[in-house]
This record gives C-alpha cells, structure tokens and sequence, in this order.
C-alpha cells in the first residue's frame, strides 16, 4: 500500500514561527516530529492523480485572513482555535471534489486548530492552558498557500507547496 498524504494549511513566516516556538516549548521533544501545522485533510490517496490536480489549479486562490481567537483545553494538549470564511469554503470546495477519497474524519465540517501542546498530563495541560489564557488576545494570521505532505510513520516530507494568489 502507498503512503498516505497530508493537506495543510502554509501560514504567512510570521505565525508560523510563533506557532512553532510555542510547540517547541510546550510539545514533549520525543513526541514533535512535524512542525506546528493546521491539517486539512489528515489521509489523502498517494496514487489517486485528481488530488494533485486540483491542487494545480489552486493558483487562483487569493491568500486570505484567518482570525485566531481562543485556546481549546484537550484532555492532554492544546490548541489555537481559528476562525475563517474563506477557509471553510477552501476546505468545502475540496471536500466536494475529494468526496470518493476521504475518510470519516476528513468528510466533517471543518474545526481550524493548531495543536501547541499534546501527550502531557492533564495537570500540566490544565497550567498551561491558564498561563496562555491569562493574556491571551485574539489576532490575525495569513493564510499564503497549501502543502502537501507524504506521511511515513514519522516525520513528514514535503511533497509540494502550492502559493496562493497574493491579496
């Protein structure tokens, strides 16, 4: 069987570098193999062309805003929770065009987050969720393109980006 792919989110250099320092900070080190990311579709064919295909044409995508606008407080982790218009009809849009691919978890309603923190005590989440919390004001980010990963059982590599159109 071929290795699955991965769709992220790319975010503008600026968030993607907070994104990282956070997990770099929070994330268990034997446990962070991949990058702060915001998944799109978690399992994609790798042997089905009309993926890449309608990702070819994704150069007509103006790069867009996202809001991020709380912290979600998950058994053993957390994240940024975001919001976007122009996300969800990204992701809806594919959706329709992937329908016969996509597994259970990829064909529901899209909920943008940014895992910061996973696979800790619910002690050690919990303070650092009021930590972050305590000062915690919603902010924009960017959204400049797509990247398409091959997932092997660790980290990922990196298949291909495809750049929006400039706003």
């Amino acid at each position: 069987m071929t290795s699955a792919l991965i769709l992220t989110l790319q975010l503008d250099p600026v968030a993607t570098g907070l994104f990282n320092r956070l997990r770099r900070l929070y994330y268990p080190a034997y446990a962070n193999v991949v990058d702060a990311h915001l998944t799109l579709f978690h399992r994609l064919p790798a042997d089905e062309p009309r993926i890449v295909a309608a990702l070819d044409k994704i150069y007509a995508q103006p790069a867009f805003t996202l809001r991020v606008n709380g912290l979600q407080r998950y058994p053993h982790g957390i994240a940024y929770t975001l919001r976007s218009e122009p996300l969800q009809v990204l992701h809806q849009s594919l959706q329709q065009e992937w329908a016969p691919w996509l597994i259970w978890r990829d064909q529901q309603l899209l909920q943008p987050h940014i895992t910061i923190m996973n696979k800790v005590t619910d002690w050690k989440a919990q303070g650092v969720y009021e930590k972050l919390m305590a000062d915690f004001q919603p902010f924009d980010i960017q959204a400049i393109g797509l990247q398409l990963w091959r997932y092997e059982k660790g980290p990922w590599g990196l298949v291909e980006t495809y750049a929006f159109a400039p706003e």
